[in-house]
């Protein structure tokens, strides 16, 4: 599946850490603000299947052990997708990210923290269209409701901020929209109209469970551990640690 990959890919490498001693370079992170991971749905003429660009510098024009800022925007496309898959999706990001050898990945949303191993980089692994590609092939593989997708990453500032901004918004909306959900769920399972009961507070709804009722149809569950790359099979995920050195 990925041959034409200069580092290997699988489950063996999920959970692996790149420490300072073993760092190329930085992305995301504590020290930068700005950064953020988002998949949107969009129409499928705006989706250029297999598009797989990289605006700033890339991974082969940074300087060895500096941090720099990292957007990653993943539009996808599909008959049967649905703005509420969005979310569920965006988490498979994690996942697939580290079954790259060479490759970390810590957090999601706007905290991600990734970072490039000397050895990978040595290997090959020198564009940040590396990464593209096993998200785009490993998301279109374990979600064949996926039909097109095209994937951008953001290493400018200048670029980043505007982007950052959207998608600080879309979570925003996507967990007020699905603690709403929730609330409706909450209500019709008691049988009695939403006014004449008291419901914990929208802040206190966690904004994952909304979302479960309504990804269920494509095959997909909040929370559910994405496959390994052998379709078919399933493996337990590692915790991320998120003390690294």
């Amino acid at each position: 599946m990925f041959d034409d990959i200069p580092v290997d890919v699988g489950l063996v490498y999920a959970g692996e850490r790149i420490r300072k001693t073993d760092l190329h370079v930085e992305l995301g992170g504590p020290d930068i603000k700005e950064k953020f991971e988002l998949v949107k749905v969009r129409s499928t003429d705006s989706v250029q299947d297999g598009s797989i660009t990289v605006q700033g510098p890339d991974i082969s024009a940074m300087e060895p052990q500096k941090k720099y800022p990292l957007g990653i925007l993943i539009e996808i496309a599909g008959s049967q997708l649905e703005k509420d898959f969005e979310g569920v999706i965006e988490r498979r990001i994690h996942e697939y990210a580290n079954y790259i050898e060479g490759f970390m990945h810590l957090n999601q949303r706007y905290d991600i923290w990734c970072r490039v191993s000397k050895k990978a980089y040595n290997k090959g692994f020198t564009s940040l269209v590396i990464l593209g590609k096993v998200l785009a092939q490993l998301l279109k593989n374990e979600l064949p409701i996926i039909e097109r997708i095209q994937i951008t990453f953001f290493t400018s500032p200048d670029l980043i901020a505007p982007l950052y901004a959207e998608a600080r918004r879309t979570y925003e909306k996507r967990d007020a929209r699905a603690g709403v959900s929730l609330m409706r769920t909450l209500t019709s399972s008691m049988g009695v109209p939403s006014a004449s009961r008291s419901l914990p507070a929208m802040s206190a709804l966690s904004p994952r469970s909304g979302t479960q009722t309504a990804v269920r149809s494509a095959g997909l569950t909040v929370g559910q551990q994405p496959g390994s790359i052998q379709r078919g099979r399933s493996f337990p995920s590692k915790k991320a640690s998120v003390s690294i050195q």
